[in-house]
């Protein structure tokens, strides 16, 4: 049995001015297995890792192992990020001779939506009972003394909950972020040769590619990855802002791609995630 391993970790550089960054920046030259796994130094990584059996010179039984997927660093403030649709995998032999694996991942950040919707809720609750308040305690007067303090509870709790959807909503609208995502392609030869590339990804963030250079065990903890390429993602912030929603190329996808393979649109003024075209990307089985 021979294990291979590719990975990419998406990052956000500091020179975006970001309030939260990945304050080292390209995550370096080499990395060992356990910086792919271990949530660290990235928003989040793809490892591509595959399992084969090489007998007389013909490649047999060839799988994803149960490592292979996504791996995601914590987003602001430390809340989760979210996983888009499903991971999409693929296996393409070649005969005996050759097999290629495929895998696309991704996720976004929730962090600027959820604290935007604490704030924004507590912000609406505030103005919104103030005002309700003032109102029920005026349609109380009617009442008497009685009255304005029934009337005062009254209008704060409608007061309150009408601005606590208003100020969700607001803050939902101004901050929703497209998803990130890798694509990753992997193809081992029988006599244990390897190519490896990065099919295509998102327009932000930054990204780095690892591959092995030589292979013993790439299961093991230790084992080297080694940097092979490099994406800037600083200058497509702004676009990516607009143009990360909506359906991607599904046909001739390559390198830094406007849209996501699932077809995630903009949640806009409405709360929750965006709409998706498919939960499974196209031309890829997924798994639940």
């Amino acid at each position: 049995m021979a294990t291979y391993s590719i990975a990419s970790l998406s990052w956000i550089d500091p020179k975006t001015g970001l309030p939260e960054v990945d304050k080292k920046g390209d995550p370096g030259p080499t990395l060992v297995k356990n910086d792919v796994t271990g949530g660290r130094l990235y928003r989040f990584a793809n490892l591509l890792e595959v399992q084969l059996d090489i007998s007389s010179g013909a490649i047999q039984n060839p799988r994803f192992t149960r490592e292979s997927g996504m791996y995601r660093g914590p987003s602001y403030m430390g809340l989760d990020s979210a996983p888009v649709g499903m991971i999409g995998r693929k296996i393409i032999p070649a005969g005996n001779n050759a097999v290629t694996f495929k895998q696309i991942v991704g996720c976004r950040t929730e962090s600027p939506e959820k604290i935007g919707r604490a704030v924004g809720g507590a912000v609406g609750v505030g103005a919104g009972a103030l005002g309700g308040a003032k109102v029920g305690a005026g349609i109380g007067t009617i009442g008497g003394l009685p009255g304005v303090a029934v009337g005062g509870v009254i209008g704060t709790v409608v007061g309150g909950y009408v601005g606590y959807v208003a100020g969700r909503e607001v803050a939902e609208l101004a901050t929703a972020y497209p998803p990130i995502w890798t694509e990753l392609e992997l193809t081992v030869n029988a006599d244990g040769s390897t190519s490896q590339r990065v099919i295509s990804h998102s327009l932000f963030p930054s990204m780095t590619f690892y591959a092995l250079r030589a292979v013993a065990d790439s299961s093991a903890s230790n084992t080297l990855f080694f940097r092979e390429v490099f994406y800037d993602g600083v200058p497509n912030l702004e676009k990516w802002k607009k143009k990360g929603w909506g359906l991607a190329n599904q046909i001739h996808r390559s390198n830094a791609t406007e849209g996501n393979p699932w077809g995630m649109e903009d949640p806009g003024p409405v709360l929750g995630v965006g709409k998706m075209s498919t939960h499974c990307p196209s031309g890829y089985e997924c798994q639940k």
